[in-house]
């Protein structure tokens, strides 16, 4: 099977552990840019893939961003998304760029930042719809995006706002027929 060429990929939104469990991470300003977020990717028809932490003791997902019976659901066993082969799959046959929005930026966010960019595919990490655990932010931040930073050009940092405005060609070319 070969590779998708860039003409082929299709952009995905990859919502990341929002499920009950985690939900006391995220502050309301996060989970509101992360409705935001699925809303208009749903709206745009991009494919919405769902990562969940299986360890978790409330699995379920928060109310409102509740996976529809058309999109996957993976459950990870490691950090990273792509720890399920069939999210890595599937990751990989759309080709991106993908969005990330999800909890927790310094686990599963940054683990699978770092193997969309060893698979080669861009990710935009959506900062405002991540949320940084029960950590200071600003200390989280300072720690963990210098190294998003260092794969720039195939790891971007942006705002889900930018993502929906100013990237948002880019994620609806990618998404063309």
């Amino acid at each position: 099977m070969n590779s998708p060429s860039f003409l082929d990929a299709r952009a995905a939104l990859v919502c990341l552990d929002l499920q009950r469990g985690r939900q006391a991470q995220a502050g309301p300003a996060v989970l509101a840019a992360c409705r935001r977020g699925l809303t208009e990717a749903r709206r745009r028809h991009w494919p919405v893939l769902h990562v969940q932490d299986r360890s978790l003791a409330d699995p379920w997902p928060i109310q409102g961003l509740e996976p529809r019976p058309d999109e996957p659901v993976f459950q990870r066993r490691g950090p990273s998304a792509f720890s399920n082969p069939n999210f890595a799959r599937a990751a990989v046959a759309l080709g991106g760029p993908i969005a990330l929005i999800g909890i927790n930026l310094e686990d599963t966010v940054l683990a699978t930042a770092f193997a969309c960019a060893d698979r080669g595919l861009e990710v935009e990490v959506c900062l405002d719809a991540v949320a940084a655990g029960d950590h200071d932010p600003h200390a989280v931040a300072r720690v963990l995006l210098s190294p998003l930073r260092a794969l720039a050009p195939r790891v971007r940092l942006a705002e889900i706002g930018r993502l929906l405005t100013e990237d948002a060609g880019r994620f609806a070319a990618a998404n063309l027929p």
